[in-house]
């Protein structure tokens, strides 16, 4: 659907992904709890998140934000609980999550904004 190259600072779009196809995984996605939001646009906002974040902190802060399990344990469950398990992979997709669902209009809780201006949201 759609990636963040971080060395390119862009965000790349898959042309073959049908809409409709795009659109039927966010749903799907939110209704498992993996994803933040059922938003059509999910995929390109959350990779939005990624760049804007990879602006906001930098390439070291970004490079280490990205590695898998850099999500401290202690916060894990109410990262999935609160935004999603995809969120929980890591510092850099939970911030990405956060950011795609602010931008459809989602209300976190304050454990969740409080993190993800720590972690330099965007």
């Amino acid at each position: 659907m759609a990636f963040y190259d971080a060395g390119r600072k862009a965000v790349y779009l898959n042309p073959g992904v049908a809409p409709v196809e795009a659109a039927q995984a966010a749903v799907d996605n939110f209704a498992t709890s993996n994803w933040s939001s059922p938003d059509p646009h999910h995929v390109l906002l959350h990779e939005f998140g990624h760049f804007n974040h990879h602006l906001a902190i930098g390439d070291l802060g970004f490079r280490a934000a990205i590695k898998r399990g850099s999500v401290p344990w202690s916060d894990e469950p109410m990262i999935m609980r609160e935004v999603g398990a995809y969120a929980a992979t890591s510092n850099g997709n939970f911030v990405a999550e956060v950011f795609a669902g602010r931008c459809v209009g989602r209300k976190f809780p304050s454990a969740v904004t409080r993190l993800y201006s720590q972690l330099g949201g965007p």
